[in-house]
């Protein structure tokens, strides 16, 4: 009569339960109030909804004048009850405090914060805001041992989560209506193994840590401070000060926003202060560590943490010279045509000219960064170590080479697999110019160009095009299948050329066809043996009226597919209507339901292809001498 949970030692944290049964309790933290800097300062209310302070000052719509009130933006904007402004008791006029902060990507995301003026067009209706009293917000907390031990239960704690292995309250519903209560074994086990002493990686996400004290756990190696309320990098180089064994570190959904000037010009030679210069106006703050470089830090999680600049990561691989991984997610890099190729570096910037540095990095995550031409992906192409490139969901809209300065650049020597998830390309031209990348893993989907097409013919077409892959969307692809998909790419090319009719301009459209194609000609000689239907009507420019072949016609309904196979020599100019008429004669089948394809010929596993189009004929699909045709059965 109960449910039994049975989980594994060391599967997931233990944690303390506190007032009303929450991993951590959401009430306010009662110490004096920070000192609140609009635009910098982070908060959250009661409910765990976080935002970041925008003005601090009396109220005009407050009964009392001079109480001081703490204006916030929150990240989800249905919180709010206003845009800023309020009306005034005194005058009975609108007075604008402050404005909504626009962002970047919507409300998911905080990167590249904007400020609106209240003249604004943009303005209006936007109901993120509201006046709080400090009292009621949480400014965090410190990430110190207190912390850490509410989070990972000691091992003598006398608290259970399952007295008597039965999870206190839980229970579940029965399809007969009974409740049944859940038991949880192995709760001591995964305690004795997930001691601080014991553990290398530990998550504190969503705890509203905002600064970092001293701790006597400097051994862990990987922290994960998702969803905290960081907002000053200063905590950041403390808390690397505090863990000096750290390799991985994520920051996610903390605004930080950028390293500003200041920060790099006091560590630094005095060289880099006219370079920095350039970012004046850059929302951030200072980043100070003790230390001039980091040799452990591996991988760095930044991704939506507000950065407008990529100047900012620039700074961080000074520091961290052996990052191999760095993630960073749904930030603003629009202006990575701005950024100089070298910290500190005196050159004028130039689109083309690569970034330096990353010498050891390895994967670079940068979807859904605002990024709008090939020209700034190609900034990256001097990186020695890279390997792994991910620009899923930016607008991306062409892919080439363009000239560079020294023809002995580097061009993406390491790089392996690419990520073009969710952009703009629209042409395969472009997907061609991916083969003088050497990737062999390519994830290619929803982009203009492969909108039109199902999942299978948009992966047929990318494996014919792209010679070089053996992944496409993180699946392998075989030998036969690459067989397949060129095939069928030379009848989908063959097909366009053949709808190419006589005319002035014919052989215009026909050069502009093969230009768009240009592995056309290379793929029709390789498969010139099996593709001999298609080459013929090539050759004779489509005009096949007057020849034969040989068909086989094979019913694969179930109502019929007893009966024998027939055997026709058909004109290849037959329409793929007509054909259908006469299977529906000769193998008692409902016209409409009638579903064809055709196999090729003397081609050992070759996959059928679907004649979808009643209008065009045999030769338009490049069915060939000693095809056989498959009859199937589908709904009305």
């Amino acid at each position: 009569g109960r449910i039994i949970i049975i989980i594994a030692a060391a599967a997931i944290p233990i944690v303390r339960r506190r007032g009303g049964g929450g991993v951590v309790n959401m009430t306010l933290n009662q110490q004096t109030s920070p000192a609140m800097k609009p635009l910098i300062t982070r908060v959250r209310d009661p409910d765990g909804f976080i935002g970041t302070i925008m003005y601090v000052g009396p109220v005009a719509s407050a009964k009392n004048a001079s109480e001081i009130y703490a204006g916030v933006a929150w990240d989800d904007a249905t919180r709010g009850k206003h845009d800023g402004s309020v009306l005034c008791r005194a005058t009975n006029k609108i007075v604008r405090h402050f404005s909504y902060p626009s962002f970047s990507r919507g409300i998911r995301s905080m990167g590249g914060l904007q400020m609106r003026s209240s003249s604004s067009p943009e303005f209006g209706g936007n109901k993120g805001c509201s006046f709080m009293r400090p009292s009621k917000l949480d400014f965090g907390v410190p990430l110190d041992d207190a912390l850490l031990r509410s989070k990972y239960v000691e091992e003598d704690d006398p608290h259970l989560e399952a007295p008597n292995n039965i999870i206190t309250g839980a229970t579940v519903r029965t399809s007969s209506g009974r409740s049944k209560p859940i038991e949880l074994l192995g709760e001591l086990k995964i305690r004795k193994k997930q001691q601080l002493g014991k553990l290398k990686e530990i998550s504190l996400r969503n705890l509203g840590v905002s600064s970092i004290l001293q701790h006597s756990f400097g051994h862990l190696r990987g922290i994960d401070l998702s969803g905290n309320l960081l907002h000053d990098w200063k905590e950041v180089a403390a808390l690397l000060d505090s863990f000096p064994c750290l390799e991985e570190l994520c920051l996610s959904s903390n605004l930080l926003r950028n390293i500003t000037n200041d920060t790099f010009a006091s560590v630094s030679a005095p060289s880099f202060e006219n370079d920095w210069a350039k970012l004046d106006g850059i929302i951030g703050t200072e980043f100070q560590p003790k230390k001039q470089s980091y040799d452990m830090l591996k991988r760095l999680v930044l991704n939506n943490c507000g950065l407008s600049s990529f100047r900012t990561l620039q700074i961080l691989d000074h520091f961290f010279p052996n990052l191999d991984d760095i993630c960073a997610v749904s930030n603003d890099f629009s202006n990575l045509n701005a950024v100089s190729s070298l910290i500190g570096s005196q050159e004028d910037i130039e689109e083309v000219v690569p970034i330096k540095g990353f010498d050891r990095l390895v994967t670079l995550d940068l979807s859904d960064c605002c990024i709008s031409s090939w020209a700034h992906v190609e900034r990256f192409r001097a990186l020695p170590c890279l390997q792994s490139l991910s620009l899923n969901d930016n607008a991306i809209a062409s892919i080439g080479r363009h000239d560079v300065n020294n023809n002995e650049d580097r061009y993406f020597e390491s790089l392996k697999s690419i990520d073009l998830v969710g952009n703009q390309v629209s042409l395969w031209k472009d997907i061609t110019n991916i083969n003088a990348l050497p990737v062999t893993s390519l994830r290619f989907r929803n982009n203009p160009v492969t909108s039109t097409l199902g999942a299978s013919e948009s992966r047929n077409s990318l494996i014919a095009i792209l010679y070089n892959l053996n992944f496409l969307n993180s699946s392998p692809i075989s030998v036969k299948e690459r067989i397949e998909a060129e095939r069928r790419y030379i009848r989908i090319v063959a097909r366009e050329l053949l709808l190419v009719e006589s005319g002035d301009d014919a052989q215009e459209r026909r050069e502009y066809i093969l230009n768009l194609n240009p592995r056309f000609d290379e793929l029709k000689e390789k498969h010139k043996d099996s593709m001999l239907g298609v080459n013929s009507n090539l050759t004779q420019g489509g005009r096949l009226a007057n020849d034969t072949m040989n068909i086989t016609i094979v019913s694969m309904a179930p109502s019929s597919c007893t009966k024998g196979p027939l055997r026709k020599r058909l004109p290849s100019s037959l329409t793929v209507g007509r054909l259908k008429s006469m299977c529906s004669r000769a193998f008692d089948l409902d016209y409409a339901t009638i579903i064809l394809h055709f196999r090729e010929a003397n081609v050992k596993d070759s996959l059928p292809t679907l004649l979808d189009d009643e209008e065009h004929s045999l030769s338009y699909f490049g069915v060939s001498d000693g095809c056989e045709i498959l009859v199937n059965e589908g709904e009305r």
